[in-house]
């Protein structure tokens, strides 16, 4: 019995040999991890197809034990079979490696004989950024953009992007990116990176009530993520900065008559009808979310001014300012509006 399995099984090696392994057995073998105990379908036969070949390279370069010979196998892949899929491949694996040792020069150039693709734009803006060759890398990034506009590796290169800005402190070009970013499927999963540059950029600019917000946002919204401890720490020293140099704003605001809120509703926004009409306000920004509004008003009572937030219609959707008044007359609003601007805060005469 023993003798008639020996022979069975002499027979099944023998039409393996002759009919050979296919790609997406090596695939699947790869991808169950069962290739990674049996090599023997990595051989590579003279019957073999370049297509075949180039796989078996690229896989073997995949299990190989180490860089040297990682590579050596991605370079056979990609320069005796460039135009196969796994030739490709392996060319792109060669470039991560090129990255990742710091060879960036090397890393362009090879990604020159891959065809379009979004990971190619992906590690060509990388190399551009590392490079500090930042034009080149925004160009990539738009084609990018246009391109792939949904891929994956898209909300990454936004993040490099807003950085970048950031850092080099332009923020009318940090928006406008940011306003974009927001389009992408997954921009919340990239949300407190980027209020956390925000209020970065928004405290190098000294605009210290916005950038309290885009902290705040952050805590309140995404207690868990891994940039919540850098914003507590933010928000601590920002205040701290406030109180310091706290604007001369804390009498006039106290002379200023405020609406009252509706009887049973203290609870509530003022409702705009409830405001005084023709009367001069100064409004400090409008929010979507309630939430939202009652931190800035918080952010902006810190350094001496004493706002209320009402809800106004909008497009037919409830949204939230923020605002203060009644003042006596539109030239108290307007001087009192200079004082706010002097301190770096935004605001604007609203007479309802």
């Amino acid at each position: 019995m023993k003798f008639k399995y020996f022979i069975l099984l002499i027979h099944l090696n023998s039409f393996l040999f002759i009919w050979g392994v296919s790609i997406s057995d090596l695939e699947k073998a790869f991808n169950n991890g069962s290739l990674h105990f049996n090599h023997s379908d990595l051989r590579i036969n003279q019957s073999d197809s370049p297509e075949l070949t180039a796989a078996k390279l690229y896989f073997s370069g995949k299990l190989a034990k180490t860089t040297d010979k990682t590579f050596q196998f991605f370079s056979q892949a990609s320069t005796n079979y460039p135009n196969t899929d796994y030739g490709q491949l392996a060319l792109l694996e060669g470039v991560k490696i090129d990255f990742f040792n710091r060879n960036y020069d090397q890393a362009l150039v090879s990604l020159q004989k891959i065809k379009d693709c979004p990971e190619k734009d992906y590690w060509k803006i990388r190399s551009y950024y590392f490079k500090n060759r930042l034009n080149e890398m925004m160009e990539s990034a738009n084609t990018l953009f246009k391109r792939y506009p949904q891929s994956e590796y898209v909300p990454e290169i936004y993040c490099l992007i807003l950085e970048t800005y950031q850092n080099a402190n332009k923020m009318s070009e940090f928006n406008i990116v940011k306003e974009n970013f927001k389009y992408h499927k997954n921009y919340l999963d990239f949300e407190p990176f980027v209020l956390y540059n925000e209020g970065l950029l928004m405290e190098k600019q000294q605009l210290y009530s916005k950038a309290l917000l885009s902290f705040n946002q952050l805590v309140e919204k995404y207690p868990s993520s891994q940039y919540r401890v850098n914003a507590d720490d933010k928000i601590i020293i920002i205040n701290k900065i406030v109180q310091q140099n706290k604007p001369e704003l804390s009498e006039t605001p106290q002379t200023i008559a405020q609406p009252q809120v509706p009887k049973g509703n203290q609870n509530k926004p003022v409702t705009c009808e409830k405001l005084e009409k023709g009367q001069a306000y100064l409004q400090y920004g409008v929010f979507a979310l309630l939430k939202s509004a009652e931190t800035y008003k918080k952010s902006l009572e810190s350094q001496g001014i004493t706002p209320f937030v009402i809800e106004k219609m909008i497009n037919d959707k409830a949204h939230f300012a923020v605002i203060q008044g009644p003042f006596k007359d539109k030239t108290e609003a307007m001087e009192f509006l200079q004082k706010t601007k002097a301190n770096n805060i935004n605001s604007f005469l609203f007479i309802p």
